[in-house]
């Protein structure tokens, strides 16, 4: 499985999802992901741009894609 980053609002419903993408890939023995989780960050946190948590998003996403390519 390729390396996955994964970012995440605590506070987001769909936090379950990226729980469950981690233990996957920690089931297959892949230790190639990272999963953010940002307290008090809901749903679609990284599309409000004034807030504190978009900056840390595009911080890391860049890093991934750099890497990654």
């Amino acid at each position: 499985m390729p390396f996955l980053s994964r970012t995440q609002g605590e506070q987001d419903h769909l936090i379950y999802r990226a729980k469950s993408f981690e233990n996957i890939y920690l089931d297959h023995n892949n230790r190639e992901i990272s999963v953010l989780l940002f307290s008090f960050a809901g749903h679609a946190n990284d599309l409000y741009f004034p807030s504190f948590y978009n900056q840390v998003f595009l911080y890391y996403m860049e890093r991934f894609m750099y890497l990654y390519r």
